[in-house]
């Protein structure tokens, strides 16, 4: 699936320091554009954050390659209410601090998980198997909320086997996932 090959490469540019490499990343990214979704996953997976901390390069085409990429990805986001981002976010199997994860956001969109199923609150769930701990603890924190919120969010939660699944998480080594 490109979703998959979206998240290799943004991990790709995360780790790899050769100018070579991340500029064939790069490439790949601007040819990939086209695809509202992959652009969706591109920002789920904070490839805006990396650009702003890659170093300055002298390499014209990644320069102009990281630009192009850099202003899609924002003019994307610009168009995006706020539950779009968070539908962008948790698609994209990856968690991160911000706006989204908070009381407010979940007092005001909590009806709005009720769409296909409540395909959010599942992936929610599935996440609680991640090995990364910002996304553990940011879907511990979604589901409490949702839980908190929603009229019939604590039954749905047990129902999907996340109650479980967060009681087991309350011994976790890293406090702030226990915390949650």
């Amino acid at each position: 699936k490109t979703s998959g090959l979206v998240k290799n490469l943004v991990t790709v540019v995360r780790q790899v320091q050769r100018e070579k490499v991340i500029r064939i990343c790069f490439a790949s990214f601007r040819n990939m554009l086209m695809s509202e979704e992959l652009k969706g996953r591109m920002v789920g997976l904070g490839l805006l954050d990396i650009i702003k901390t890659l170093n300055q390069t002298e390499d014209k085409e990644l320069k102009e390659d990281t630009k192009k990429v850099q202003d899609s990805l924002k003019k994307f986001l610009g168009q995006l209410s706020t539950f779009e981002k968070y539908t962008t976010e948790v698609l994209s199997g990856v968690l991160q601090k911000s706006a989204v994860h908070s009381e407010t956001f979940w007092r005001k969109n909590n009806a709005m998980f009720e769409k296909e199923s409540y395909r959010h609150i599942r992936k929610l769930v599935e996440l609680l198997d991640s090995k990364e701990a910002e996304t553990l603890e940011m879907a511990c924190y979604d589901l409490g909320e949702f839980a908190r919120f929603h009229p019939d969010g604590r039954n749905l939660v047990t129902k999907m086997g996340a109650k479980s699944k967060i009681m087991s998480l309350m011994g976790h080594r890293n406090e702030q996932i226990a915390k949650q």
